[in-house]
Formats: structure tokens, C-alpha cells, sequence
């Protein structure tokens, strides 16, 4: 407990760029502390997802990185941008059958937000060559992400967020990976949990991360 009569609470994998707000003491603070370990256990564990064993046939059926401006970024690579600047996401299809994107911003207050614009992105393989109709596909999806500060966390000067891409095989839904922001957990009703999992039917997937600290 700090000098202030608040609770610090702490996490190994949160701590550089991320906010995590002190528990104030009180009659509830059991129960806030609870609901407050279990958001940064999902939060976690949504960070970590991945496939540990994809097939190799679908590994190598597409290409995902980031852009700022002429710069290319891999996953796992860590990106510096300014305050309300724009960075995009590539994802190019290079196999023959139609790939889904699902992208997820891991906010510094503790928010996984589905920024795909909805609950998938279908990319189709790109065109034959030959194929002489018009509106052809090119196998290319682009789209920006304008990076923010939030306000409670510009005077610090930078945050730090998570651009989380799957890729699936199959049309799928992971909505119940998303979470509010931490300081929102009071507006839950009380003995409100999480339960279920996301679907898991997909024949393949794989996740990725994009490290992204935003500066003022």
C-alpha cells in the first residue's frame, strides 16, 4: 500500500508505457482488486496468444507488417510515432484461397479494442494475371491506424500500445477478447465475470504483435 492510502498494483509484463490505477481503500477493495487481477490476466493473455504450431502451408500463404511513411516494420518490432500520426497495417495474401484479418489495438489503460471495423476482414487471393474482367483483386489489404496519447497519460509524454493482428483461415469472431478500460471496472455490476472462451473453430490462425509507444 502507498503513503496515499491506495493500493499499487504491479505486473511484470505492464508496466513500461501502461497505466494501471491505484485501488483506493475501501469496503470494496477486495472485489476491485479481483476484478482489477483478473482484466490484467485476460489482458495478458490476449498479448500472448499465438500458434505455437501453424501449419506450414498456411505460414507461408501471407505477409503482415506495418508502415510509417517508408518504413517497414515486422512483427515483434517495436515503432516510435507522434501523436496523431498515422501508421498502416499490410497484409498481403500470397496463397490461393480467401485469409481473414482481425485487429485489435491493446491500449495503455488496459482497453482491447476490435479496430478491424468489424468482426473480420476478409482478403481475397489476388487475381490471375490472365483474368481480363475488371475489379480485379490485388490480394492487399491497407488500413491506418492514427495514434493517440490518451489525456489522462500526456503528461507522462508517451504510452505504449499493442497492435494485435490474427490471421484465420475461416471467418471467426474474437469479440470476447475485448475489454474496457481499467479505470471503467467500477461500472460493472457487481459479480460480473468473464466466462466463455473465443471460438476456436478455425481450421488455422496465427497471431502477431506490433509494439507501438506513441510520444507527444
Amino acid at each position: 500500500m502507498g503513503p496515499d492510502n491506495k493500493y499499487d498494483i504491479l505486473h511484470n509484463s505492464l508496466q513500461d508505457g501502461f497505466n494501471i490505477p491505484p485501488v483506493q481503500r475501501s469496503e470494496a477493495e477486495v472485489e476491485t482488486i479481483c476484478d482489477t487481477l483478473e482484466h490484467l490476466a485476460r489482458f495478458s493473455m490476449v498479448k500472448n496468444l499465438i500458434n505455437e504450431a501453424p501449419s506450414t502451408a498456411f505460414d507461408e500463404e501471407f505477409q503482415v507488417h506495418m508502415r510509417q511513411e517508408d518504413r517497414s516494420f515486422g512483427p515483434g518490432e517495436q515503432i516510435e510515432a507522434r501523436h496523431g500520426s498515422p501508421l498502416q497495417v499490410v497484409i498481403k495474401n500470397v496463397g490461393p484461397n480467401v485469409i481473414y484479418a482481425h485487429i485489435y489495438d491493446l491500449g495503455p489503460c488496459g482497453r482491447i479494442k476490435n479496430i478491424s471495423g468489424g468482426s473480420h476482414i476478409p482478403i481475397p487471393p489476388q487475381s490471375d494475371a490472365r483474368d481480363t474482367q475488371t475489379g480485379k483483386c490485388t490480394g492487399i489489404y491497407t488500413g491506418k491506424i492514427k495514434m493517440k496519447v490518451p489525456l489522462a497519460l500526456q503528461t507522462n509524454g508517451s504510452c505504449m500500445d499493442i497492435i494485435k493482428i490474427f490471421v484465420t483461415s475461416q471467418a471467426t469472431s474474437f469479440d470476447l477478447l475485448e475489454l474496457p478500460n481499467l479505470h471503467e471496472l467500477v461500472k460493472k455490476e457487481s459479480g460480473e465475470r468473464f466466462s466463455g472462451t473465443y471460438e476456436q473453430g478455425m481450421e488455422d490462425w496465427m497471431g502477431f504483435n506490433f509494439f507501438v509507444r506513441t510520444f507527444m
